[in-house]
């Protein structure tokens, strides 16, 4: 199966959706998230807003709803390649724009973009990073997060012999999880393939055009939710960073 038809028709699920809600719960995150916004001389009549691999919209709603605390006007559009997930975007009222990022200059500009969980299924990465810096104007933030293959979480399954857990060995089914099988079992896979540790996250953005202004752990097991505090073994990355040029 060629990666664009796996795409076209591959529907993201809203289970993972809680990764997002931390985000904008926890204090430590939302409150340097609210004051980067608002920095810089900021116009607060309006905002352009992109969230790219926007899937259902539901994520896009949530961080829109955000920003509608601070802003008078907010443009809104969603970029996704799925066309179920376009589909579920629009019913939602989210101006969804149909496109392969990782091959396609975007039709459009934004002063903030969110990107969550997308960088991993990419096979050109620093071209992807410097299409979204093309994307942002001057001075523009971009919030992007993305597996961490050095979690505790992988760190322990190696150790037994099984495979990090955010890499995918088949699009079809998860192979050779063992005991872990049980966490995975309301989700598919979804076309990763590619595994980042924070530093090498960090790296990518400041070699193509990005000032990384912060760096957070997010937890999305919620017997494990103290690890968000700690990047370094968390489940996933969050990435504050602006445009540097």
């Amino acid at each position: 199966m060629k990666k664009k038809e796996f795409y076209q028709n591959h529907h993201t699920s809203d289970k993972s959706f809680n990764i997002y809600q931390e985000i904008l719960i926890r204090k430590d995150i939302k409150s340097i998230v609210q004051k980067e916004i608002m920095s810089e001389d900021c116009d607060t009549s309006k905002i352009e807003y992109l969230d790219i691999g926007c899937g259902t919209g539901k994520r896009t709603k949530l961080f829109k709803n955000f920003l509608d605390n601070f802003y008078e006007h907010i443009s809104v559009s969603g970029l996704d390649i799925s066309s179920d997930n376009i589909n579920e975007a629009e019913k939602r009222g989210i101006n969804v724009i149909c496109s392969d990022i990782e091959h396609e200059k975007l039709p459009i500009k934004a002063d903030f973009i969110t990107c969550f969980e997308v960088i991993e299924h990419i096979y050109d990465t620093d071209g992807f990073v410097r299409n979204v810096q093309d994307t942002l104007h001057q001075n523009g933030i971009l919030l992007i997060s993305t597996p961490n293959t050095v979690s505790l979480k992988n760190r322990i399954a190696m150790l037994l012999g099984v495979a990090p857990l955010n890499l995918e060995v088949s699009l079809k089914r998860y192979y050779g999880l063992k005991f872990f099988n049980g966490f995975f079992k309301d989700f598919e896979p979804s076309g990763h393939i590619r595994g980042f540790t924070p530093l090498s996250f960090k790296e990518i953005l400041e070699k193509n055009g990005f000032n990384v202004k912060f760096l957070w752990g997010l937890e999305n097991w919620r017997s494990l939710k103290f690890l968000g505090y700690f990047p370094t073994v968390a489940t996933n990355v969050l990435i504050l960073a602006r445009r540097s040029k």
